[in-house]
């Protein structure tokens, strides 16, 4: 029998494919006591307002605060704003993306433990959740630590200490490929790194290295600082990617210009790459031919008056709210099935001939 279907949504159905663009290292020196402005313009115009996720890839400060936001998004790019009362140095990673499932907050607080409510998505995994320092104003010695206490498909739950007031980026999906390190790894000699001929007051520096799977190449990335502590007066961060014979890695730098103890250091990193991310149009209904989700996909996302699809299906994924109608003859008339929900495992629909 060749069924038909009616498929029962709210919205009209939405292309698949969606942009990201990213770029690592942007920066801006010398801000004291003023508010500076960096100007962002995509390489391609997005067909809507994409939403921006940003990180600070290196921190070279000696005053007691820096803050920044992000300001005049559109198709076209966005401005990054900066200030700060004595800010040698500041880099910045930022991503840019139109897909409805990577979700961008912007919290800036001075509570030692903040909530936020996650948004409503189809997934069968909990939330990924990247958390950046993007802002702080420290007292007594500059430290900002941060730890996910609580997640889960409804909320995110974040301890925090240190600074007095801080801002953070977080950005929340359904994707895997992400890390987090707190390994601080080993003191480099004097000798071999060059922060100690550009700084001579340069006293520590710890580096630790993160390796990346060979296969992700091509990838979009946003790397960048989650939370620190130091007891110097003067402070240098810095985490960049290198590549050494086709090995990615990501290689973290933490340097102290005084005799002081650096206690701790953790940064985030996500990735995009060539991988084949898997996500779920939420106007679309997959139907399988196997239970669990597995086995031949059929993509429907509009009424089908006729089905060209032999075999069968023992697995429907459906949106929220939607209802899922096969009809036992062409024009939508005969028999009708109705599904209401997703179906991880059904009796056999036999389709086509």
């Amino acid at each position: 029998m060749n069924w038909l279907i009616i498929l029962g949504l709210i919205y009209l159905c939405q292309a698949e494919h969606f942009l990201y663009e990213s770029e690592t290292g942007v920066s801006i020196q010398n801000i004291i006591n003023k508010d500076v402005d960096i100007n962002i313009k995509f390489k391609k115009q997005f067909s809507r307002t994409p939403k921006i996720a940003y990180s600070i890839s290196l921190l070279d400060m000696s005053g007691s605060s820096f803050m920044s936001e992000i300001l005049n998004v559109n198709q076209q790019g966005f401005t990054i704003r900066v200030k700060g009362d004595h800010i040698d140095q500041i880099s910045y990673n930022w991503m840019a993306t139109d897909n409805p499932l990577v979700h961008i907050e912007y919290v800036k607080s001075q509570e030692s433990e903040i909530q936020l409510p996650l948004f409503n998505y189809e997934s069968d995994t909990t939330p990924l959740v990247n958390s950046y320092l993007v802002g702080a104003t420290f007292q007594d010695k500059k430290q900002f630590n941060q730890e996910i206490v609580e997640l889960n498909k409804d909320i995110v739950k974040i301890a925090t200490s240190g600074a007095k007031e801080f801002k953070l980026c977080l950005l929340i999906s359904n994707f895997e490929n992400s890390f987090k390190t707190d390994d601080l790894g080993i003191i480099v000699d004097s000798d071999d790194h060059t922060w100690f001929s550009t700084s001579k007051d340069a006293q520590k520096i710890l580096v630790s290295s993160y390796e990346i799977p060979n296969d992700i190449v091509d990838f979009v990335q946003l790397m960048g600082i989650s939370g620190f502590t130091s007891l110097s007066d003067h402070i240098r961060i810095e985490v960049n990617e290198e590549q050494e014979n086709d090995d990615n890695q990501i290689k973290v730098e933490f340097g102290t210009w005084d005799e002081s103890t650096i206690k701790s250091l953790s940064f985030y990193g996500f990735y995009i790459g060539n991988q084949e991310v898997k996500y779920y149009d939420q106007n679309c209904a997959y139907l399988y031919s196997d239970c669990d989700y597995q086995g031949q996909e059929v993509k429907i996302c509009d009424n089908k008056a006729k089905l060209d699809y032999n075999g069968q299906i023992k697995s429907i994924r459906l949106p929220k709210d939607a209802v899922f109608t096969l009809y036992g003859k062409e024009e939508f008339e005969g028999k009708r099935f109705r599904i209401e929900s997703s179906k991880s495992c059904m009796d056999a629909l036999y389709l086509g001939k």
